[in-house]
């Protein structure tokens, strides 16, 4: 039997809307969704294993809907072994064909389904092995090709070029060399759908080797610097990498005057989606609208937007910058939005908050003891160094405020606003780790008076 769109399509339409939404990727938990429905769907290959290629038109309440991107695969329960061990959440579901009860899910799960997709986006590579590897990214999907290249698959699409590429191609053409650029771009209809690049050799996740100094830094209890996986150094080549990126993205897209209305209408809009009881709003608030009639504030231009230890790699003593689509959760006018480069530098000083308390929490030991101490040092030590390889590139302080309170004021209120965000994304996905980002808002905002 040959499997066509006709006989996928009505399957799909009742088993789309309960996907999405177990999907990580699909970034809109706290919207009421409303229908879920095939827009358009190609099938790639009629025979089992089935694979189809589809865009499904999402619905929400009271608000503008979404498109999100597909690839489906099918196996007969009976003649097929479903490849898609501890992947419970790629299964859409059953359907009934003339061959017997078939399963729907996830094509990019299915290794078989998964290599075939890459091999069509690839024309003209081959493509043997295929790992999906699981990230925190609301926005794609990730496959590793032969341990060589990377297949990153847009699930939220929209019109127009997609950032991560837009960036990423802007950026080395000015001469940036610490972005990987597309070896394909896969498109249709003017909408960006993947992109496939090489992967560099050896690399090393930014969070990961912060952790590590981290929990080296624990178990031997002396100074930052004195242990021996010290990351300051590692640090300030970090803030030069995040000066040197902003330079470049300054030229190749040019600065705009600051706007401090249309960054606090920004930062408020999020706080009211949050609801907290243990959240002081009007604090918080107030802090947003005092930012209004600041007047040293710098330039705006365009920033990463998720800026954080995982979208940074270190590979042969270089580092390198990913995923630039922006920040989970914000709509597209949002992602694109110019802002002060210190957004960006704010958000790493707030992914160095996440590592220490992400290690803190796996600990045993009281609150206050000899660790907290030393994950402060840690934290003083390695932001200092951040922020001082930050100024010392040239170009930079062109793009900033003039007086030094002023930057640290711009400074930390950006910081606030990545640590709301942390913590709306935890009350929606993961509320039993809430205490951690709501720690940090407490800290910023200081003693109440």
């Amino acid at each position: 039997m040959r499997i066509d769109a006709t006989s996928l399509t009505g399957p799909l339409d009742a088993l789309l809307g309960p996907h999405l939404q177990r999907q990580r990727w699909y970034g809109a938990t706290d919207r009421l969704l409303r229908s879920a429905e095939v827009s358009r769907i190609d099938v790639w290959r009629e025979e089992w294993p089935v694979l189809a290629w589809a865009l499904v038109d999402v619905g929400y309440e009271g608000g503008a809907g979404a498109r999100y991107q597909l690839f489906i695969g099918a196996r007969l329960r009976e003649a097929d072994r479903i490849p898609l061990p501890g992947r419970d959440e790629a299964v859409l579901g059953e359907f009934d064909t003339d061959d017997g009860p078939a399963l729907l899910f996830d094509a990019l799960a299915d290794p078989e389904l998964a290599a075939t997709v890459a091999r069509r986006i690839l024309s003209g590579f081959e493509v043997n092995r295929v790992r999906l590897i699981d990230t925190d990214d609301e926005a794609s999907t990730s496959v590793v090709l032969d341990e060589a290249r990377l297949l990153k698959v847009f699930r939220r699409v929209r019109s127009g070029p997609n950032p991560d590429i837009e960036m990423t191609e802007a950026l080395s053409r000015v001469g940036f060399p610490h972005v990987v650029v597309p070896r394909a771009r896969w498109n249709s209809e003017g909408i960006d759908l993947a992109v496939v690049r090489d992967l560099p050799a050896a690399g090393e996740p930014g969070d990961l080797l912060a952790r590590a100094s981290v929990e080296d830094l624990l178990r031997s209890r002396r100074q930052p610097a004195d242990a021996g996986q010290d990351f300051a150094r590692e640090a300030r080549r970090l803030g030069q990498l995040t000066g040197a990126m902003h330079v470049a993205s300054a030229q190749a897209f040019g600065v705009e005057s600051a706007d401090a209305d249309a960054w606090a209408d920004a930062m408020v809009q999020r706080l009211k989606l949050i609801s907290s009881d243990a959240l002081d709003l009007q604090r918080i608030e107030a802090a947003y609208e005092r930012f209004r009639v600041a007047e040293d504030l710098g330039v705006s231009v365009r920033v990463h937007g998720d800026y954080r230890l995982a979208r940074t790699l270190r590979s042969a003593g270089d580092w390198y910058v990913f995923d630039f689509e922006g920040e989970r959760g914000r709509p597209s006018e949002g992602r694109l939005r110019r802002w002060s480069p210190l957004r960006d530098v704010a958000a790493m000083i707030r992914s160095f908050n996440s590592v220490t308390e992400a290690v803190l929490s796996d600990l045993s030991e009281p609150e206050g003891t000899e660790l907290e101490v030393l994950t402060e040092a840690w934290l003083e030590r390695n932001t200092r160094a951040l922020v001082e390889g930050y100024v010392c590139v040239d170009g930079v302080r062109a793009l900033l405020p003039t007086g030094p309170g002023s930057q640290d004021a711009l400074l930390t209120v950006h910081e606030l606003d990545t640590a709301v965000f942390d913590l709306g994304y935890e009350l929606a996905c993961r509320p039993q780790s809430v205490d951690i980002p709501l720690e940090a808002v407490n800290r910023l905002l200081g003693p109440a008076t």
